[in-house]
């Protein structure tokens, strides 16, 4: 994969920065500030192909490749995991086909990919910081946080964040976002 995007990246020298052409971000970044302007509002958008499937981050990824630049450093966090198999993907697939540096640790970053583009269904949305979000709710199916009774965080201890498994002989549970981990660690949760 990293033979490809690097021949293709030779190939394509005098293209863009960030695999979109320079129409195609200005769009995008006219959906954002219109998002960011109407809390909630679902901005139309033409969705671009993208290597990577729609429903995998491909709105998302959009909506980086717009806004980023050279000396970016960027962190991606997928599904709030920031070491799943798909942020991981999309983290390297930015890094090589923009060169910008990368992160797990949020307060180093200039951009994290935490605005919300849904490729699939061709629209940008924005949850402004500081606002109260209530979760969908059904009254079939109510709303519960996901939680694994007895699990805790096998590097910081915590059992009040979320958690992800890490599948193995000896499996084992860490914190979704490995920068509060690392910060926290070694701390009471």
């Amino acid at each position: 994969m990293t033979d490809l995007l690097d021949e293709l990246g030779a190939e394509h020298e005098h293209q863009q920065f960030g695999i979109l052409d320079e129409y195609s971000k200005r769009e995008i970044r006219r959906a954002i500030l219109t998002a960011v302007a109407v809390p909630g509002y679902q901005v139309p958008f033409g969705s671009r192909e993208m290597p990577v499937a729609r429903g995998w981050g491909s709105g998302g990824l959009q909506l980086t490749l717009a806004v980023i630049s050279p000396s970016d450093v960027i962190k991606v966090i997928d599904q709030g995991d920031d070491q799943g198999v798909n942020a991981v993907n999309l983290r390297r697939l930015i890094v090589q086909s923009t060169k910008v540096q990368e992160t797990t640790t949020a307060s180093d970053a200039s951009i994290v990919q935490s605005l919300f583009g849904a490729g699939r269904e061709k629209r940008i949305y924005a949850v402004p910081p500081y606002t109260t979000v209530t979760p969908l709710t059904f009254e079939d199916v109510p709303f519960e946080v996901e939680h694994t009774p007895g699990a805790s965080c096998s590097q910081c201890g915590s059992n009040k964040t979320f958690l992800v498994e890490i599948p193995g002989p000896a499996s084992r549970w860490v914190c979704s976002d490995t920068d509060w981990c690392e910060r926290n660690s070694g701390k009471t949760q």
